[in-house]
């Protein structure tokens, strides 16, 4: 039986080192913000909320997805990681 998502209470704020635009080879990924609410689109697709398990790791309600943020040695978020149906991407952080 598929386990329940453990959701975890980040400040909203913090979501602001993740927005952006990230690139990957078969294109963008934009994350963006409305109200207290994190959002992630690919490229044409109708963007979904992102829900925190963890200060850097979301997930996703209506789509089977998982999202990771990783930062650097500065703290800086550089990219993501998408997991998504049983695959991965990664996409750098470009704006």
């Amino acid at each position: 039986m598929p386990q329940k998502p453990i959701y975890f209470s980040v400040a909203p704020e913090i979501y602001n080192a993740y927005l952006g635009e990230y690139e990957f080879k078969n294109g963008l990924i934009k994350v963006n913000k409305k109200d207290d609410a994190l959002f992630f689109q690919i490229a044409q697709q109708a963007p979904f909320q992102l829900y925190p398990k963890s200060p850097l790791e979301f997930f996703a309600k209506t789509v089977n997805a998982t999202v990771v943020f990783v930062k650097s040695s500065l703290g800086q978020v550089t990219e993501l990681s998408l997991r998504q149906n049983g695959t991965s991407i990664s996409a750098k952080k470009v704006k």
